[in-house]
Formats: structure tokens, sequence, C-alpha cells
């Protein structure tokens, strides 16, 4: 109120004895206030000394003094003032006092401030919330792999046509009843399609397990009795002739650059013939480009085989698969849970897309016990006219009788 700056102390005490916390503040702010006093109390007692010595060094000098009347008056004058100084500060410090002063003396408080149970769970749930949320921006920033078949589809757009499980060690045996769910699927996409249904299997990147799929998906078309021809155009790393122990005689490449040459595959299974790899070639790409079409229209026009299934490279490789895409019946990519990235499987749906390819959907590898789609709902989902839907109670599922 007089223009003065001023602060205010607020002390606080915690005890258990709500009585003791009460008089534990009382006693530190007593303390607190008479080491203010003392504070002040001690300057005007150091002033009171210097006074006393002064007045005392003037006494001396008017006791002992000589000199002229002016002087000794001048003395007499300075003890006076001295003496009426020393009265002052005498009196000051006897009622001295800081500048502290006591606003409220603590008092016994009703109810605990500790601990507060509600406002703890409160903030608890709140920093709870807080951690979770940043967990899980930091795992979708670190994560750079597709971990599910609903992931997979939402990166792409695509449908899920077959889910596939993790396999142990080296077998490509994948479970038929999940093949027959495939070739089910692929049947529905390519309804329209006039002679053999020519379907090439592909992956984003390598390891992914395509060429597991492209076996799968043409022995399940085998099973039905259907003439099948699997054919190895990873012109890079064939593998399916050391699949089926085949190491010499006729293969694709030899097909490839001699247009008179026959279309003579392996019979390797009931209803199922194998085309495999078993030459290099120096430029894979350009032969593709030059013969591959050529090829196809053999095939088509044999008449030999109803469903042709082909393995090929990972779209992100090499460019062998931009060729053959658009001139097959569809295409397949196979996505792996855990090992296929999320940006490569997009760039490669991407770049199929844009070349003009019928991607007919996914189908997704490595999963683990009871994941997937298919595995878990068995909804038996049927592909109708570009969607999905559930048959009702008054159709036959087709699937059904797959198993």
């Amino acid at each position: 109120m007089d223009g003065r700056q001023s602060s205010v102390i607020i002390l606080s005490v915690r005890d258990n004895d709500p009585a003791r916390a009460a008089r534990l503040a009382n006693e530190w702010a007593d303390a607190l206030r008479r080491w203010d006093d003392q504070r002040v109390r001690g300057s005007f007692s150091r002033y009171r000394v210097s006074l006393e010595a002064q007045l005392r060094t003037v006494q001396a000098d008017l006791e002992r003094s000589a000199s002229s009347p002016e002087r000794r008056e001048g003395l007499r004058s300075l003890q006076g003032s001295l003496l009426r100084d020393l009265d002052l500060v005498r009196a000051l410090e006897q009622g001295a006092t800081g500048q502290l002063s006591l606003l409220d003396l603590a008092e016994v408080p009703l109810r605990p401030v500790a601990p507060r149970p509600l406002l703890n769970a409160l903030l608890a749930g709140m920093l709870t919330l807080a951690l979770g949320v940043l967990f899980f921006v930091l795992r979708e920033a670190l994560v750079r792999t597709v971990r599910s078949s609903e992931e997979a589809m939402e990166l792409t757009g695509l449908q899920v046509l077959g889910e596939f499980p993790r396999l142990l060690g080296p077998d490509r045996n994948l479970p038929k009843e999940a093949a027959s769910y495939l070739r089910t699927y692929v049947n529905r996409g390519l309804m329209s399609e006039e002679g053999p249904k020519i379907v090439a299997v592909t992956s984003p990147e390598a390891k992914d397990g395509k060429s597991s799929v492209a076996i799968a998906l043409a022995r399940a078309y085998a099973r039905t009795g259907k003439p099948t021809l699997l054919i190895d155009l990873d012109l890079h790393r064939p593998v399916l002739h050391t699949e089926f122990g085949i190491k010499s005689g006729p293969d694709v490449i030899s097909v490839l650059r001699d247009p008179l040459f026959g279309v003579a595959a392996h019979q390797v299974e009931r209803g199922l013939s194998l085309l495999p790899c078993l030459q290099s070639v120096d430029d894979p790409s350009g032969l593709l480009s030059q013969q591959l079409r050529p090829f196809l229209r053999r095939l088509r026009e044999a008449g030999e085989w109803e469903a042709i299934i082909i393995d090929t490279p990972p779209v992100l490789a090499v460019t062998d698969t931009l060729v053959v895409a658009p001139q097959v019946s569809g295409v397949l990519v196979v996505v792996s849970v855990g090992l296929t990235g999320r940006r490569s499987l997009k760039v490669a749906v991407d770049n199929l897309t844009r070349i003009g390819a019928q991607v007919l959907g996914l189908v997704v590898n490595q999963l683990r016990p009871g994941e997937g789609i298919l595995a878990t709902s068995r909804g038996y989902l049927e592909r109708y006219e570009g969607s999905w839907r559930r048959p009702n109670s008054q159709e036959q599922d087709p699937l059904r009788t797959q198993w």
C-alpha cells in the first residue's frame, strides 16, 4: 500500500500427524521472524558500538587537551552530538524489528493433502496414455515391413486372395486347402477370360516365397483335373527345376529362342507339366521383350493346357516382370509378413498398375498360426463383379465343395 514491493513466503510442512505439522510450521515461521529481528538489531548494535568508541575518544581528548578554548568548545559540541545519536541508536536497538511479519498462523488441517488417490490415478492414466501414443508413433516410424494381411490391403487397396502359413525349413509344399482358396479366387477374377488362364506370380523383393506360391497354385489347378503348365520365367535365379529334380531336357530358353521348337514340357505330376529354366542368358529382359508375345500366342493356340502359371522375378529386382505382366491374364503379388518392405510393396504394385497389368490381388505368405483374414474368419469370401461379399444362405458356397 505504501508503494514498496513486498513478497510473501509460504511455509509448508508435511507430516503424518496433522497437529505436529501445524506446530512445526508455526515454529519454523517464528524462528525465521526472530532471525530477521536479530539481523536488524545487529546492524544497530554495530552502529552503537561505533558511536560509543567515538564518544570515548572525544572524552579522552577533553580530559588531556590543553588546546585553545575554541578547540575545547568544538570537542564539547561533538560530544553532545555523539550522545544524542547514541541515545537514539540505543532506543532503536531496543525496539528494532525485522521486515518479516506473520500473516496467518498454521492451523491443524481438516483433511490430508497427500496422498490423493483420485488425482494420482488421473495423472497416471494421462501419463500412460501419452506414453502409449508415443510408443505407438515410434513403433510405426521404426517398422518398415508388412505385418499382416490387413496392412497389405490398406497399403495397396488390393484384396487378399490367398494366405499361407509360415513353413519350417526349406520345404515349399504349402497347404492344399489354402491353395484351393487361392485357385478359386483367381478363377473368379478371370471368369471372362477365354482360353487358358495365364497367371504370373511375382513379389516386390527376393525371398518373399513367390516360387512356393506358384507351385502351390499350379498343383491346385492340376488337382481339379485341368491340364496345367508351370513355367519358370525367373531367368536370373531359376529354382523350379531343383524342386522337381530336373537337370536336362527341354527348357524355356530353348523354346523362346527357337520359334520352331515345340513346347515340350516335363510331366512332373498328374495333370502338371513343368517348363523349367536350365540355362543362363545374357539379356533376359531383351529375350522376353522379343519372344514372349509369340511364345504365349503359341501356348494359347495349342490348347493343350487350361491353366498356365508363370513364376517371374521380383518386380523391383529386374525389369523382366514388367515385360511379362501386361501380356498375361492376371498377376498375383506375393507378400511375406515380416520380410516384404511396406514401401517396396506400394512401389511394386504402382509399377504393375502403371504398365497396364491386371493385378488380381495379393497372396500373403509367412503367416503365424491363427493369423490372417481367411484363416481366422472362415468367411468364404466371394468376389463378384469387382467387389467382395459374403454368400447368403440361399447360395451354394463354391469353396465349400473344395474341402
